[in-house]
């Protein structure tokens, strides 16, 4: 099976002042439809820049990404438009709204992008996700939980293989968080989408089937879950567990 995320042997560090410092050091991963996955670390270990290598909006020193199959060393600007337009939901800590825009209008955003019709999938985020009564509603007018269902809503709407989430529930309290996660990883399902959601959360990360700890630019893989439940996981670095040479 083709992974939806590829990356092979990544190198990337940014200026600090007088020096160079490198946040992603020889990393490599692979991300497969459907697969859910929480990325945690401390700040400045580099979450967020794997998050934007693979949404384009940064490059690699070195190494090699391959997004569906295809090298992303090979995209044009054009490329990476469609490719984030079409294939890649996203969902933010700040929601990321659009204010001017009423609820339905947000949601059906990606699709009107592509020109595509508000359709019975949408309906069904809508239903699912409490929106329904909401749909003519200004964003601006909602609550935080009510407008990060909105963003999960327009994130899903075009089904798309993979999404990326960075620290979605970071502005909502534990319950609304819950609620969140629940409903974004069963509608993930549905629709057969992968997630990297960036976290601090151990509460959030208990709903992700894997576990990814980034530190001095390397990943250690935590023990595997069924995912759903908010209960906590102590993370084993590879070269701890059962079978690993």
């Amino acid at each position: 099976m083709t992974p939806i995320v590829a990356m092979q042997e990544i190198h990337k560090s940014f200026q600090d002042g007088a020096e160079r410092h490198r946040v992603l050091d020889n990393l490599t991963l692979e991300i497969h439809p459907g697969e859910t996955v929480a990325l945690t670390g401390p700040s400045g270990s580099g979450k967020s820049t794997l998050l934007n290598l693979i949404a384009g909006f940064d490059g690699p020193d070195d190494g090699h990404i391959h997004l569906l199959g295809k090298p992303t060393h090979e995209f044009s600007a054009k490329d990476w438009d469609a490719f984030r337009r079409r294939e890649l939901g996203m969902v933010f800590q700040q929601f990321n709204l659009l204010e001017p825009l009423n609820v339905q209008a947000n949601i059906h955003f990606p699709l009107a992008l592509n020109g595509l019709p508000w359709d019975d999938w949408c309906n069904t985020l809508a239903s699912r996700l409490g929106l329904t009564e909401l749909l003519s509603r200004p964003v601006d007018s909602l609550s935080g939980g009510q407008q990060q269902r909105v963003a999960i809503a327009r994130a899903l709407a075009q089904r798309p293989p993979l999404l990326l989430a960075d620290e979605p529930t970071g502005n909502l309290d534990e319950h609304a968080g819950d609620e969140v996660m629940t409903l974004l990883t069963s509608l993930a399902r549905e629709s057969n989408t992968a997630i990297l959601m960036v976290t601090h959360s151990e509460r959030c990360a208990a709903f992700m089937q894997r576990r990814w700890h980034l530190s001095n630019g390397q990943i250690a893989e935590g023990q595997r879950s069924a995912g759903g439940s908010p209960a906590t996981q102590q993370l084993v670095p590879d070269s701890d567990r059962p079978g690993r040479a």
